[in-house]
């Protein structure tokens, strides 16, 4: 167990069942609603906006993948890492995105720079999630 999540540990064994799934589901469900919202008409505008839709959608689809091959309950083998690091090439379109939404010609920038906030915070709870469930001793990952 590393530092980081010697004191994370005690943290959520304070939450109930409920703070936990909110903890766990809070980045995958958010993810969802950042997809939702980027296939709307709201955000037509967006630069690279095929990228960030599925930039949205990764996370979940390496949570599902990752849950389907048992691979968070193994631990931190090289191997399995390498299997969930698609996870981080969400990031790519969404910080290149966030940069250009600051350009002069980008339109709709108060919106598409919230949305993009978001999207970038939830990719990292989801990261942060995934990376915490392959803890082979992580919350009773083990057992």
């Amino acid at each position: 167990m590393t530092a980081f999540e010697k004191h994370l540990d005690p943290l959520l064994a304070g939450l109930s069942e409920v703070g936990l799934a909110v903890f766990f589901l809070g980045g995958f469900t958010l993810c969802v609603l950042c997809l939702i919202l980027l296939c709307t008409p709201l955000f037509r505008g967006a630069q690279f906006r095929l990228f960030l839709i599925i930039a949205s959608a990764l996370p979940i689809v390496v949570a599902v993948y990752g849950t389907m091959l048992n691979l968070f309950v193994r631990g931190r083998q090289t191997g399995i890492m390498l299997a969930l690091s698609p996870v981080l090439l969400a990031y790519l379109p969404t910080i290149v995105a966030f940069i250009a939404a600051f350009r002069p010609d980008c339109e709709k920038k108060g919106r598409l720079v919230v949305l993009l906030g978001c999207l970038l915070l939830a990719q990292l709870w989801a990261t942060l999630v995934i990376w915490l469930a392959t803890n082979y001793g992580f919350m009773g990952a083990s057992c």
